[in-house]
């Protein structure tokens, strides 16, 4: 568990279902960083929550928002993870909609690479991400884009299917919305929605 005290708030991000989330700076390591506060009702909730700290913990990788750890403070649990100074990919798509322009050829099929990389290293640490959206995948600053938000994530072995029906209806694969058992290609599925409707 990290130390509160280390982290200095510097801006609010914005405020979503389940918390808040703002930009502070770590006075270790004199980086940003955001912090994702979620208030907790019960030991439920909280281990609900640790369970997302522990899953995002152990996906390193160059295409996945890193996670530092999380610290405790009254009745509610903050996560500590990387900023992605570029915000999400929804808003971009949102801001070239406005200039009525869309994503070009070349930054398709580097933003395509990138999510597909990510998506297998996910997959290869046997995780599903089962809400994989454009305001899911975060910006850099140097332009890599980075998967993030792992709250409805499942771990399953080798043979198992997951079963429950979670994430964002309009990117859901047919077999969810069936309601039939299934596998990490509900997030291949969802990856290649996003690219048909939005680029």
């Amino acid at each position: 568990m990290l130390d509160a005290s280390r982290f200095e708030e510097v801006s609010i991000l914005g405020h979503g279902a389940f918390g808040n989330a703002s930009i502070f700076r770590d006075i270790y390591s004199q980086k940003q960083v955001v912090i994702k506060n979620i208030t907790v009702h019960d030991k439920n909730e909280l281990e609900s929550v640790k369970k997302e700290v522990v899953v995002m913990q152990t996906l390193k990788n160059e295409f996945v928002v890193r996670c530092y750890g999380y610290f405790l403070k009254e009745k509610s649990i903050n996560i500590v993870m990387e900023y992605c100074q570029k915000g999400d990919l929804q808003k971009y798509i949102d801001e070239l909609k406005k200039e009525h322009k869309i994503i070009s050829e070349q930054e398709f099929f580097y933003f395509a690479a990138q999510l597909t990389s990510g998506i297998s290293f996910i997959h290869s640490r046997k995780i599903i991400h089962r809400d994989l959206k454009p305001s899911n995948i975060f910006i850099s600053g140097n332009n890599r884009l980075k998967i993030g938000d792992f709250g409805l994530s499942k771990v399953v072995d080798e043979q198992d299917y997951a079963n429950t029906i979670i994430g964002t209806r309009i990117f859901l694969s047919p077999e969810m919305l069936q309601k039939w058992s299934y596998t990490e290609k509900v997030d291949q599925w969802s990856l290649g929605y996003y690219q048909k409707t939005e680029c």
